[in-house]
């Protein structure tokens, strides 16, 4: 359905990740736009990536039509060309539905055309698909088709034909130029980077439960209290804490928070949008408990500021108190930023830098040792449950086990305003 008359508790399976000179019939998509069940979509000119659930890679030339079907990694092409890219494990079988055919992904690129007559045609430009008619609302046996091949479905009889010998010179020339600039602007960090722990999109709102965004679902985490709310943009969700009740908050699974005591190379980025801040209390974003890291704000009487930060304190384990942090007073309440909090190893210490919206704040060395045994939550700190309430919103939580550089973090704030990365 149209995006004025979307079902917005529908469940999300596909993002608009980019697009050139798209004229979209409904007006208001932009990259970063989450499509959901049943959104039907006409791309009346112009160029746009779509990315399923699974990491299939959609580009769609207008003019075309398609519909979102309930799969995390299919949908149905109504009218017009696109070009389906499956190049991970997970977009293994990418389906696309035609009225009168079903296309399947074997681990390919591969086009599929419907045309005004209602005729579907398929081109395949690597790896290999399959086409099966559909005849009244039967799906008929399946036929391979492999590179240097394309197949038609009309008037309910399939035909193999030869195919353009350069994909190229095919009917999907203009498709085939995108994806190729495309990749060459691509960042270097993307939500499918092999480089990320744990990466929650809040891609699926509804329930009690955060799902990982790579249906890794022993890393799926446990809502409590918080509620769904739109996202910093529209289409986008985000869960909101009220700051009134430790009750409220996400507690991340035992597999998850053992991945991240940050003790390694690591990187966090997180979108916040911190409400108010206490002159008493500490508000805990994310945490991990007091003896291990947290990220927090508080308003500094003295200096009369509010200040964000990450925190490490002391531990059982070591022989003194230890408190380390790395702050900055560059940002706003009741506004969104992507804060990024980097560790790099050197000896027994770990060299931490914070970024707000692209920039450096500060950096520190914090020593290693601390107390891991805690579950990491959003919005609440289990060893201070009543001193360390959030008032505010999260929105994308992603992890990394590598450091990244000031340039990616410079890059992934630009790629992940503009909805193409966490």
């Amino acid at each position: 359905m149209p995006p004025g008359e979307r079902d917005v508790a529908a469940p999300a399976v596909a993002t608009l990740t980019a697009e050139r000179d798209a004229i979209w019939a409904e007006g208001d998509l932009a990259p970063g736009s989450v499509l959901r069940v049943d959104d039907r979509f006409t791309l009346t000119d112009g160029l746009a990536e779509i990315t399923t659930q699974r990491g299939t890679v959609v580009i769609l030339e207008g003019p075309a039509t398609i519909e979102l079907v309930d799969s995390p990694n299919a949908l149905r092409l109504q009218a017009g060309k696109l070009i389906g890219i499956c190049e991970t494990p997970s977009s293994k079988g990418f389906l696309v539905y035609t009225k009168h055919a079903e296309v399947t992904d074997i681990g390919t690129r591969f086009g599929v055309e419907v045309q005004p007559s209602g005729e579907t045609r398929l081109v395949v430009f690597s790896g290999e698909a399959s086409i099966a008619p559909v005849v009244n609302g039967r799906v008929e046996p399946a036929t391979s088709v492999f590179p240097g091949q394309a197949a038609s479905v009309k008037d309910d009889k399939l035909a193999l034909v030869p195919a353009p010998e350069h994909p190229s010179e095919s009917r999907f020339a203009r498709g085939i130029a995108f994806d190729q600039q495309r990749a060459k602007v691509r960042t270097p960090v993307s939500p499918l980077d092999d480089r990320l722990i744990v990466y929650y999109a809040f891609d699926r709102a509804g329930g009690r439960v955060l799902r990982e965004s790579r249906s890794q679902s022993q890393f799926d985490a446990e809502i409590v209290g918080a509620r769904w709310v739109e996202g910093r943009k529209p289409g986008q969700n985000a869960l909101d804490f009220t700051g009134k009740a430790w009750e409220e908050r996400v507690v991340l699974s035992k597999a998850a928070s053992d991945q991240l005591n940050l003790e390694s190379a690591f990187t966090m980025a997180v979108w916040i949008k911190i409400g108010s801040v206490s002159e008493v209390n500490w508000s805990a974003i994310i945490a991990k408990g007091n003896d291990a890291w947290r990220v927090m704000a508080r308003h500094d009487r003295e200096a009369g500021k509010d200040v964000l930060g990450f925190y490490r304190s002391k531990s059982k384990d070591l022989p003194e108190m230890v408190f380390a942090k790395v702050t900055t007073t560059k940002f706003q309440t009741n506004r969104w930023h992507h804060l990024v909090v980097t560790g790099t190893p050197e000896g027994q210490e770990v060299l931490t830098r914070l970024y707000i919206d692209g920039e450096m704040q500060d950096e520190a060395r914090f020593p290693k040792g601390f107390n891991n045994k805690w579950q990491v939550s959003f919005g609440a700190n289990e060893t201070d449950k009543q001193n360390s309430t959030f008032d505010g919103q999260l929105g994308e939580v992603a992890f990394y086990s590598q450091t990244i550089s000031a340039e990616e973090v410079r890059r992934l704030f630009q790629a992940s305003s503009s909805g193409s990365g966490p």
